[in-house]
């Protein structure tokens, strides 16, 4: 849907109703994803892991502003806030609540493309920055790289990927990236587009390993400098099998708002 400012809205993957909150999740999920998130996180704490969850809001939730008045909310809650209530009640792992963070971020600067389903770099920096913030109260050695450290790199004007799925119509806007000022030493593996492994020599001791999807993707190029070993894996389930093989201090799971029934998926440990 191409809405004012051509505005673009995701109308796929669930994208509506989840603005709508149309279909929230049953008692019954919310206990079976509870209580598989409570195993993986008492299995990380016994092998010394700690259990990190991000959840990058979707655009309509940052951007209500840009949907039509034709399409209502018609639920109390969202499966974000749903979420959001469960996951902020464990207080033996670290959840990340992006919302309210992006919320105030957009007041300064927009943080996410007009044109695609993702956030911008700016809104990258803000949820990494966030992340960062978070994990040096219990790993001091951490501490966030300020967005001074980085350059804006305007690249050609294209349109996202919503942009490129509208046949009849060209819409586009600027992409940019955030770019270190002071180059970085590291040691790239891709093992393939779905695994890609950094070694950085010059950071902290501690290494770490995310499941992620397409929003996780954008936060890669930040993550990597604060780890001596860093390993990403872009699936939509979790695979204990890294747990052993990465040996990883710190396991991340970064899964959209639009994704988020992947966690009634979560190994049953």
């Amino acid at each position: 849907i191409v809405t004012k400012g051509n505005w673009l809205i995701f109308t796929n993957e669930t994208s509506l109703m989840d603005y709508q909150n149309a279909w929230p999740f049953s008692v019954e999920q919310l206990n079976e994803m509870e209580g598989k998130i409570k195993r993986l996180n008492e299995r990380l704490k016994s092998q010394g892991r700690q259990l990190v969850i991000v959840i990058p809001p979707s655009k309509n939730t940052i951007y209500p502003e840009y949907v039509p008045d034709a399409i209502p909310v018609i639920g109390e809650r969202s499966r974000y806030e749903q979420m959001n209530a469960l996951l902020t009640e464990n207080e033996t792992l670290l959840y990340i609540d992006l919302r309210d963070i992006l919320l105030d971020a957009k007041e300064g600067r927009q943080v996410y493309y007009a044109t695609d389903t993702h956030w911008n770099p700016y809104g990258v920096f803000y949820a990494y920055e966030a992340i960062m913030q978070e994990l040096s109260k219990a790993y001091p050695e951490i501490t966030p790289h300020p967005l001074s450290d980085y350059a804006n790199e305007v690249t050609p004007v294209r349109g996202g990927d919503l942009a490129l799925n509208m046949m009849n119509m060209v819409i586009q806007e600027s992409f940019y990236q955030l770019t270190p000022t002071e180059k970085i030493n590291l040691e790239v593996r891709d093992i393939s587009d779905s695994h890609r492994e950094y070694i950085n020599p010059s950071s902290t001791r501690l290494k770490l390993l995310v499941f992620h999807d397409s929003f996780g993707v954008g936060l890669i190029p930040f993550l990597r400098q604060d780890f001596s070993h860093s390993v990403f894996i872009n699936q939509d389930r979790i695979d204990p099998f890294y747990f052993d093989s990465e040996d990883p201090d710190i396991v991340m799971i970064i899964w959209t708002e639009r994704t988020l029934g992947r966690f009634l998926d979560l190994p049953d440990l």
